[in-house]
């Protein structure tokens, strides 16, 4: 069986891997060249704004004390 790369889940695969690339590469060139709270526009009508996100979705339960990484990822696993 000889599939091409195009029928097979291979390109998804390298798509999927660009796509964590960038995404860590810019969080990471965010962190070392934004301060918390720092606003660089883009263009007109678009900010890159550096905030932190301590809870989970949206900040849901932020204020609470950190059982609930432990509760979703359980929950995750099971």
């Amino acid at each position: 069986m000889n599939k091409s790369i195009c029928s097979s889940g291979l390109r998804w695969l390298w798509l999927a891997l660009l796509v964590l690339v960038v995404d860590l590469g810019s969080k990471q060139w965010i962190l070392a060249n934004f301060a918390l709270g720092d606003t660089q526009p883009l263009i007109s009508h678009l900010n890159l704004h550096y905030a932190r996100n301590y809870g989970a979705a949206f900040s849901f339960l932020a204020d609470k004390g950190g059982w609930q990484r432990w509760f979703f990822a359980g929950i995750a696993i099971a």
